[in-house]
């Protein structure tokens, strides 16, 4: 499994929409919206690419805490968020950022728009070779073994399952944004009574 890396001076939204850009390009979804969809349909293709995207506590977290905002996104035509460092605000563009800060008067700040989190990578070990080994010749390597389907299979059960839970996860970040209505224990006003009968006499103007 592979895992995603920001810029590291991204923080908060600017981290959430980083990742949030490649998990949609990883994905194949055009929208956040859509992707929760897919997520609970447990689509195949969402399946496979989670299957070998890894992203760790702190990123899910970060993604969870910006739910609203990973909405706005969209990657074609593309909509992304343009954020000012000094102040916080943003605006929504698909072009390159501006060079001064559209939202609070006065702002020193440079916006920037936000790139997609590439493919982390992992730190290379370096060992000191025996001074006898160096002289040995190097051995042959063996073919690879073939992994066996129960193997496979136990690997995508567990990426449905990875995708089921992050599914569960948005859905109910998304529902705990709307709005609470306030209970009232105060009766809704009574029915107007019937009418009664109209009578058709010499004075209601019919002949």
């Amino acid at each position: 499994m592979a895992g995603l890396a920001t810029k590291e001076d991204y923080q908060g939204l600017a981290t959430a929409v980083s990742l949030g850009i490649t998990v949609l390009k990883r994905t194949k979804q055009n929208t956040w919206a859509e992707l929760t969809a897919a997520m609970s349909a447990t689509d195949p293709v969402v399946v496979k690419a989670f299957k070998v995207l890894e992203l760790d506590d702190a990123q899910i977290g970060t993604i969870m805490a910006y739910q609203a905002e990973l909405g706005l996104l969209r990657i074609a035509p593309s909509v992304i968020p343009v954020i000012c460092p000094a102040c916080g605000h943003y605006i929504l563009s698909s072009d390159t950022a501006s060079t001064r800060c559209l939202v609070k008067p006065g702002c020193p700040g440079k916006p920037f728009k936000v790139v997609a989190a590439t493919t982390a990578k992992k730190p290379v070990e370096v060992t000191e070779a025996a001074p006898e080994a160096a002289t040995q010749a190097a051995p042959v390597a063996e073919p690879a073994a073939v992994p066996e389907l129960a193997v496979l299979k136990a690997d995508m059960e567990d990426a449905v399952e990875t995708v089921k839970e992050m599914a569960e996860e948005f859905l109910a970040a998304d529902s705990s944004s709307e709005p609470e209505y306030e209970e009232t224990d105060e009766a809704p006003p009574a029915p107007p009574a019937p009418r009664g009968p109209i009578a058709l006499d010499d004075d209601n103007g019919f002949d």
